[in-house]
């Protein structure tokens, strides 16, 4: 729990994050998948700073090939919950 909220305040999540009626954070499975990469970055010694790049680059990336950037729609059915 405490690295996602690391990752969260370090803004690497890439949805925003959601907040069940009780007050739980919501993370989409997209988010986790990313914050095992951001993990494993990390574990290579690079800096949350150039990790924040990778988001925005996907993106453009994706943009420019005209693929969806993300999946649309509600929350996948796999999102975690956390206090």
């Amino acid at each position: 729990m405490h690295t996602l909220r690391y990752y969260e305040r370090a803004g690497l999540v890439v949805t925003p994050v959601g907040r069940t009626a009780g007050g739980r954070r919501r993370y989409h499975q997209l988010d986790l998948e990313w914050i095992v990469v951001c993990t494993k970055l990390r574990a290579t010694g690079m800096p949350i700073k150039t990790i924040r790049r990778y988001p925005a680059r996907i993106r453009w990336t994706r943009q420019r090939a005209g693929t969806p950037c993300s999946p649309g729609g509600p929350p996948h059915r796999r999102d975690r919950q956390t206090r």
